[in-house]
Protein backbone atom coordinates (compact mmCIF):
# COMPACT_ATOMS: atom_id res chain seq x y z
CA UNK A 1 0.00 0.00 0.00
CA UNK A 2 1.24 3.29 -1.14
CA UNK A 3 -0.93 4.87 1.74
CA UNK A 4 -3.25 3.89 4.46
CA UNK A 5 -6.56 4.58 2.52
CA UNK A 6 -5.07 3.60 -1.11
CA UNK A 7 -4.51 0.42 -2.43
CA UNK A 8 -3.92 -1.09 -6.37
CA UNK A 9 -5.72 -4.58 -7.69
CA UNK A 10 -4.57 -5.88 -10.77
CA UNK A 11 -7.69 -7.86 -11.94
CA UNK A 12 -8.45 -9.15 -15.32
CA UNK A 13 -11.56 -7.07 -16.32
CA UNK A 14 -13.09 -10.00 -18.32
CA UNK A 15 -13.11 -12.65 -15.26
CA UNK A 16 -15.89 -14.09 -13.93
CA UNK A 17 -14.72 -13.73 -10.48
CA UNK A 18 -14.01 -9.85 -11.18
CA UNK A 19 -16.62 -8.60 -9.57
CA UNK A 20 -16.22 -10.29 -7.02
CA UNK A 21 -13.18 -9.64 -6.25
CA UNK A 22 -13.98 -5.63 -6.38
CA UNK A 23 -16.77 -5.97 -4.14
CA UNK A 24 -13.97 -7.97 -1.35
CA UNK A 25 -11.69 -4.70 -2.29
CA UNK A 26 -14.23 -2.11 -1.52
CA UNK A 27 -15.51 -3.97 1.85
CA UNK A 28 -14.88 -1.56 4.63
CA UNK A 29 -13.89 1.42 2.14
CA UNK A 30 -15.77 5.09 2.25
CA UNK A 31 -15.04 5.61 -1.26
CA UNK A 32 -13.95 3.35 -3.98
CA UNK A 33 -12.67 4.66 -7.42
CA UNK A 34 -11.54 2.53 -10.55
CA UNK A 35 -8.75 3.65 -12.34
CA UNK A 36 -8.12 3.30 -16.17
CA UNK A 37 -5.04 4.40 -17.77
CA UNK A 38 -4.38 3.91 -21.31
CA UNK A 39 -6.97 0.98 -21.62
CA UNK A 40 -6.80 -0.47 -25.11
CA UNK A 41 -9.48 -2.48 -26.90
CA UNK A 42 -12.64 -3.79 -25.39
CA UNK A 43 -11.44 -2.98 -22.23
CA UNK A 44 -12.46 0.36 -21.69
CA UNK A 45 -16.15 -0.21 -22.73
CA UNK A 46 -15.93 -3.25 -19.36
CA UNK A 47 -14.53 -0.91 -17.24
CA UNK A 48 -17.24 1.65 -17.57
CA UNK A 49 -19.87 -1.27 -17.33
CA UNK A 50 -18.28 -2.44 -14.24
CA UNK A 51 -17.98 1.09 -12.65
CA UNK A 52 -21.93 2.20 -13.71
CA UNK A 53 -23.71 -1.33 -13.46
CA UNK A 54 -22.22 -2.89 -9.94
CA UNK A 55 -22.56 -0.92 -6.58
CA UNK A 56 -19.22 -1.45 -5.74
CA UNK A 57 -17.71 1.51 -7.38
CA UNK A 58 -18.37 5.28 -6.40
CA UNK A 59 -16.25 6.41 -9.49
CA UNK A 60 -14.50 5.98 -11.90
CA UNK A 61 -11.32 7.81 -14.07
CA UNK A 62 -10.49 6.25 -17.57
CA UNK A 63 -7.60 7.04 -19.85
CA UNK A 64 -8.65 5.22 -22.82
CA UNK A 65 -6.24 4.66 -25.55
CA UNK A 66 -6.89 2.46 -28.79
CA UNK A 67 -10.30 0.45 -29.68
CA UNK A 68 -9.81 -2.58 -31.76
CA UNK A 69 -11.65 -5.22 -33.67
CA UNK A 70 -15.42 -3.74 -35.27
CA UNK A 71 -15.81 -1.09 -33.06
CA UNK A 72 -12.46 0.47 -33.90
CA UNK A 73 -12.86 0.46 -37.40
CA UNK A 74 -16.53 1.99 -36.60
CA UNK A 75 -14.89 4.40 -34.90
CA UNK A 76 -12.01 4.94 -37.84
CA UNK A 77 -14.59 5.62 -40.33
CA UNK A 78 -16.46 7.84 -38.22
CA UNK A 79 -13.89 9.94 -37.71
CA UNK A 80 -12.99 10.13 -41.52
CA UNK A 81 -16.02 10.68 -42.75
CA UNK A 82 -16.38 13.90 -39.94
CA UNK A 83 -11.80 15.18 -40.86
CA UNK A 84 -11.54 14.32 -37.13
CA UNK A 85 -9.12 12.67 -34.97
CA UNK A 86 -9.93 9.24 -34.27
CA UNK A 87 -9.16 9.63 -30.73
CA UNK A 88 -11.70 12.40 -30.68
CA UNK A 89 -14.23 10.24 -31.89
CA UNK A 90 -13.33 6.83 -29.78
CA UNK A 91 -13.67 9.36 -26.34
CA UNK A 92 -17.40 10.48 -27.86
CA UNK A 93 -18.08 6.87 -28.41
CA UNK A 94 -17.18 6.13 -24.90
CA UNK A 95 -19.06 9.20 -23.17
CA UNK A 96 -21.92 7.80 -25.07
CA UNK A 97 -21.66 4.52 -23.87
CA UNK A 98 -21.33 6.04 -19.99
CA UNK A 99 -24.96 7.94 -20.53
CA UNK A 100 -26.30 4.78 -21.88
CA UNK A 101 -25.36 2.82 -19.45
CA UNK A 102 -26.01 5.53 -16.31
CA UNK A 103 -29.65 6.05 -17.97
CA UNK A 104 -29.83 2.12 -17.78
CA UNK A 105 -28.63 1.97 -13.87
CA UNK A 106 -31.30 4.95 -12.86
CA UNK A 107 -34.11 3.30 -14.97
CA UNK A 108 -33.91 0.66 -12.72
CA UNK A 109 -33.36 2.20 -9.45
CA UNK A 110 -29.75 2.03 -9.27
CA UNK A 111 -27.32 5.18 -8.28
CA UNK A 112 -27.57 8.52 -10.03
CA UNK A 113 -24.43 9.47 -11.86
CA UNK A 114 -22.88 12.29 -13.88
CA UNK A 115 -19.71 11.79 -16.88
CA UNK A 116 -17.17 14.15 -17.44
CA UNK A 117 -14.73 14.89 -20.23
CA UNK A 118 -11.34 16.39 -19.25
CA UNK A 119 -8.19 17.06 -21.18
CA UNK A 120 -4.52 17.29 -19.82
CA UNK A 121 -2.86 19.14 -21.91
CA UNK A 122 0.67 18.80 -19.73
CA UNK A 123 0.36 14.66 -20.77
CA UNK A 124 3.09 13.92 -23.33
CA UNK A 125 1.18 11.36 -25.11
CA UNK A 126 -2.16 12.78 -27.44
CA UNK A 127 -4.14 10.04 -25.73
CA UNK A 128 -4.65 12.76 -22.75
CA UNK A 129 -8.45 12.99 -21.86
CA UNK A 130 -10.36 11.35 -19.18
CA UNK A 131 -13.57 10.42 -18.85
CA UNK A 132 -14.83 10.09 -15.65
CA UNK A 133 -18.25 9.29 -13.99
CA UNK A 134 -19.32 9.85 -10.77
CA UNK A 135 -21.77 8.30 -8.68
CA UNK A 136 -24.00 9.20 -6.07
CA UNK A 137 -27.19 7.12 -4.11
CA UNK A 138 -30.50 7.89 -5.50
CA UNK A 139 -32.26 9.81 -2.40
CA UNK A 140 -29.02 11.77 -2.27
CA UNK A 141 -28.63 15.46 -3.83
CA UNK A 142 -25.41 15.43 -6.26
CA UNK A 143 -22.12 16.35 -5.00
CA UNK A 144 -20.87 19.85 -5.24
CA UNK A 145 -18.09 19.22 -6.61
CA UNK A 146 -17.42 17.18 -9.19
CA UNK A 147 -14.85 14.35 -9.20
CA UNK A 148 -12.04 15.87 -11.83
CA UNK A 149 -11.62 19.15 -12.44
CA UNK A 150 -9.52 20.23 -15.78
CA UNK A 151 -6.24 20.86 -15.21
CA UNK A 152 -4.36 24.18 -14.91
Amino acid sequence: RARPNLSFRHVDLFSADTPAVLREEAAGASYVVAVGMHLCGALSPRLIDLAVAGGTIDAMALCPCCLKGAHGKAVARSAAERSVEPYAVLVETLQAICEREIEAAAAGGGARSRVGVWKDREMLSPKNRYITVQKWAADKAAPDVALCQACA
